[in-house]
């Protein structure tokens, strides 16, 4: 057995996996070419912006030196990324499906030629998620 027992070995597993989303949200908002949806604006200079990088690498390396010295393995994979990417498309799907003409006059009133602007708008977005390379699983597909 190593330093600690199986319940502090997931606790810093878990805390190492809570820090890496937070050092990929670092990434998404500082460093990764930005999204214009995103709500985030890019007020960092390419230098702050690569020297972020290189630090984010660096706690990376330190969380996986820390797991080695203290002899836990580090935490397995939860699920696959092609489960992430149909489950993604899946609610954006679910998202233009708000977007419908009918949807939009509870918010009020649609001028003439709304619903069939918004309509062509949500269906050339459909078409665009769809076209995604997403491996459609029948239900209970699993994780």
């Amino acid at each position: 057995m190593g330093l600690l027992n199986d319940s502090q070995q997931r606790a810093f597993r878990a805390a190492f996996r809570r820090i890496d989303e937070l050092l990929q949200e670092i990434e998404d908002s500082a460093v990764r070419t930005p999204s214009r949806f995103a709500g985030v604006t890019r007020d960092l200079e390419p230098a702050e912006r690569r020297l972020l990088a290189g630090r984010v690498a660096g706690v990376r390396r330190q969380m996986a030196e820390a797991l080695e010295r203290l002899g836990i393995r580090p935490p397995s994979a939860e699920t696959t990324a092609s489960w992430v990417v149909e489950t993604a498309a899946t609610f954006a799907e679910l998202a233009i499906d708000e977007l419908a003409p009918e949807r939009l006059r509870s918010y009020g009133k649609l001028e003439p030629g709304a619903a069939e602007a918004v309509a062509a708008a949500a269906e050339a977005l459909r078409v665009a998620i769809r076209s995604l390379p997403v491996r459609r699983r029948s239900a209970g597909g699993g994780r």
